[in-house]
């Protein structure tokens, strides 16, 4: 079946990337928490925006988990442009995502993508640290800390390396993989059926690449609610009916960093000025890097060079980390669906995402 081939074909292409950036998410969650990043991201200035960015590219939070992160920054001392920094560039990619990237769409897009989010994030900072610098981000709940292993909010013991791997692993290959499991995989079944069903450079044909594919990119992105990873696969799709690769650029920066809820959340939390200047650093950086793209590298992936093309020596161990990736995202999906059925309250994003709007009972 036409459909199945691709749907297989496409997710073994992932596969091995996505499964190693969540050991490497699972990682940096471990052993490089929020507080860390907070201590060392306090104070004001350039550099601090700087290094607020640059933090925010590889770390695996969510659209809904950066704002907490956002709130210790702040409360560590970070000024509003460098918590604004790490806002715009963190949730735009990470490391799972730029993996993926690679294995997906090439190495050009793998290295414009984190350059794009660090330049929207910087400019973005310095021009709240200019024209909207202000009180800081109050939290609302007090500031509760968790443990990154135990989720204890009052351990004081020292984990071991063992344990350590382990809460890793949980937090990779459970915590975050099912917060992405839904969008990942409606994203492999969209771009399978626009693959099977419709011809390719469809939308090219109709909207000739240019500006008018740029714009078109940021308002399909904009409004939608995806996390950086889930939207690689239909940035592959994107690509198959003809946007150019500056196209498709664009709407994985608007995407993942801009949905209607995420934008209400930081109007109220940082002001409307505020959020101006978020929502104009991520569209006018993401439209003039996709611009840039499209000049220099215009031939940087084109409809002739389909990405089904896994060296022979790494074929089975793509296969292998298809099947254990689909295995993993049904397991998740089986228990949303369980969890739904039982009508009980189910947030994919538990500890990473929510841990800082739990009160206590």
């Amino acid at each position: 079946m036409p459909f199945l081939r691709e749907f297989w074909q496409l997710t073994v292409e992932m596969a091995p990337y996505l499964l190693f950036g969540l050991l490497a998410a699972g990682l940096l969650k471990v052993f490089l928490s929020p507080e860390a990043v907070a201590r060392h991201l306090g104070g004001r200035g350039w550099r601090e925006v700087f290094k607020a960015a640059i933090f925010g590219i590889p770390l695996p939070l969510c659209c809904c988990g950066v704002l907490p992160t956002g709130i210790a920054l702040s409360r560590q001392g970070a000024s509003r442009g460098a918590t604004v920094a790490f806002l715009i560039s963190t949730p735009q990619t990470g490391v799972d995502s730029i993996l993926v990237t690679y294995g997906m769409l090439g190495p050009v897009l793998a290295v414009a993508r984190p350059l794009t989010a660090l330049v929207s994030g910087v400019i973005g900072g310095l021009l709240v640290e200019a024209l909207a610098s202000g009180r800081r981000i109050v939290s609302p709940d007090g500031g509760v800390s968790l443990c990154q292993v135990c989720q204890d909010e009052a351990c004081l013991q020292r984990h071991s390396l063992g344990e350590r791997l382990g809460a890793a692993l949980r937090y990779g290959f459970g915590e975050l993989l099912s917060e992405i499991a839904l969008p990942l995989f409606g994203g492999l079944v969209i771009a399978a059926l626009v693959a099977v069903i419709l011809p390719p450079g469809l939308l090219g044909r109709l909207v000739s690449p240019g500006p008018g594919q740029l714009l078109l990119m940021v308002l399909a992105g904009l409004p939608l609610y995806m996390c950086s990873t889930a939207s690689v696969p239909l940035a592959y799709a994107l690509l198959l009916q003809g946007v150019s690769p500056g196209a498709a650029l664009v709407f994985l920066m608007c995407g993942p960093a801009t949905n209607t809820t995420a934008i209400s959340v930081i109007g109220a939390t940082l002001g409307w000025r505020t959020l101006l200047i978020f929502i104009f650093s991520i569209i006018s950086v993401a439209l003039a890097s996709g611009y840039l793209l499209d000049t220099l590298w215009p031939q940087a992936l084109t409809l002739g060079e389909r990405l089904h093309s896994t060296p022979e020596g790494l074929a089975l161990w793509a296969e292998v980390s298809g099947g254990l990736l689909l295995g993993l995202v049904f397991w998740h999906l089986s228990l949303k669906l369980r969890a739904r059925l039982r009508k009980t309250p189910s947030c994919s994003c538990q500890s990473s995402c929510c841990s800082s709007h739990r009160r206590p009972g």
